[in-house]
């Protein structure tokens, strides 16, 4: 008898965990695209105030921005300075795919960060600004799909969790 009431409320236990960790993946990515969009900013105001190179517009914007963010843009400034892996857009992909591929960004996200490097670096500055634009609007897209699936599929994910527990609790006794 105790075996069972353990089982239960290890199964219950166990789904409402994840559903609670679906949803707040959902919410971890509405707060990752909202700092991507902090760093588009940033980095349109740099340009447009200190003028200056990739590489210092990167590692100043790195001070004022979150991780995963924060890293990624020191280590694609360092990239830049000692150029051991080619042009920019080449640095640019590498590091975006070493932030999709340790888990610190959304994959079904990375199109967001490739539109902000195409237009990085070999555009003149009127069109890096136009550029930045662009790439903020899609984010606001992003983030807007990101809030109404949040709302959506987090309840969903919570309910489902303790529905699945209760199932399986039931057919355990």
């Amino acid at each position: 008898m105790y075996i069972k009431i353990f089982i239960c409320l290890s199964f219950m236990i166990s789904t409402i965990a994840i559903g609670v960790m679906k949803a707040e993946e959902l919410n971890k990515r509405v707060q990752c695209l909202l700092e991507l969009k902090r760093l588009m900013i940033l980095l349109q105001g740099e340009f447009r105030v200190h003028r200056g190179t990739l590489s210092e517009a990167f590692v100043y914007t790195a001070g004022r921005v979150e991780e995963p963010f924060s890293g990624f843009l020191k280590e694609t400034a360092k990239g830049l300075d000692d150029r051991s892996f080619g042009s920019f857009s080449d640095i640019w992909e590498e590091m975006t795919e070493q932030l999709v591929a340790r888990g610190k960004f959304f994959k079904n996200d990375q199109y967001l960060l490739d539109q902000l490097g195409r237009g990085l670096g070999y555009l003149d500055l009127t069109m890096q600004m136009e550029n930045i634009n662009l790439a903020i609007c899609q984010t606001e897209e992003a983030i807007k799909s990101a809030k109404e699936e949040k709302n959506s599929k987090g309840k969903l994910y919570r309910t489902m969790g303790v529905t699945a527990g209760a199932f399986l609790s039931l057919l355990i006794i």
